[in-house]
């Protein structure tokens, strides 16, 4: 279980785990072989295709048809599921932004009437490090099913968790805005050796 800090929580918050606030349900692959399951155009995303908060097609590298998604084998993932990866790449999290089949290195969380997507999955980036602390497994480090649905997570009242979830959706925008500038200007400084020399030999300085 992750251990809660000793700092008190806010009046009107409380502890409870994520179990008590949402439904886990198991991820899975349809059979490769039966291709009346394959190269439709719904999403089918691993834990490689987790990388940024918010989930769609373009996130995907494979796609199910409507047999494949309702096949038994895969975790059928609404619109506002939390994609929450417990294997190979645990620590990861993001929010389906349509309907989409999630393979067995996710443990999809549907939540309940008390919490919502943009809270559970900010929480749950801000303990990733902790969680891949506590993964087992000799050969696929994973998450235990026992451990995920014992997670705890602070709840505050609905309306504190929208005003969290908005202030935190607009910085971490900033943030990445200015990682892109930051990231532009040291490519363009990286060049600027280059640029002197060719201008140095061509008479130009």
């Amino acid at each position: 279980m992750i251990i809660k800090t000793n700092k008190q929580l806010p009046k009107g918050w409380r502890w409870v785990r994520l179990d008590e606030v949402g439904e886990f349900t198991s991820g899975g692959t349809p059979a490769k072989e039966k291709f009346e399951f394959w190269n439709g155009d719904i999403p089918f995303v691993t834990g490689a295709d987790i990388t940024e908060l918010y989930i769609s097609k373009k996130n995907a590298r494979a796609f199910l048809t409507k047999a494949g998604l309702q096949s038994g084998k895969t975790a059928i993932c609404k619109s506002g599921s939390i994609l929450f990866v417990t294997r190979t790449r645990v620590g990861r999290v993001g929010i389906a932004s349509e309907l989409m089949g999630a393979s067995q290195d996710l443990s999809p969380f549907t939540c309940g009437e008390k919490i919502i997507p943009e809270f559970v999955a900010r929480y749950i980036l801000s303990i990733s490090q902790s969680l891949i602390d506590n993964c087992r497994g000799a050969t696929i480090q994973g998450l235990t099913r026992e451990f995920v649905h014992q997670i705890e997570i602070p709840l505050p009242p609905l309306v504190e968790q929208q005003r969290i979830a908005k202030i935190l959706n607009e910085k971490m925008t900033a943030i990445e805005k200015a990682r892109i500038a930051t990231s532009a200007r040291l490519e363009a400084i990286n060049l600027l050796p280059a640029a002197i020399l060719r201008q140095a030999f061509s008479g130009g300085l």
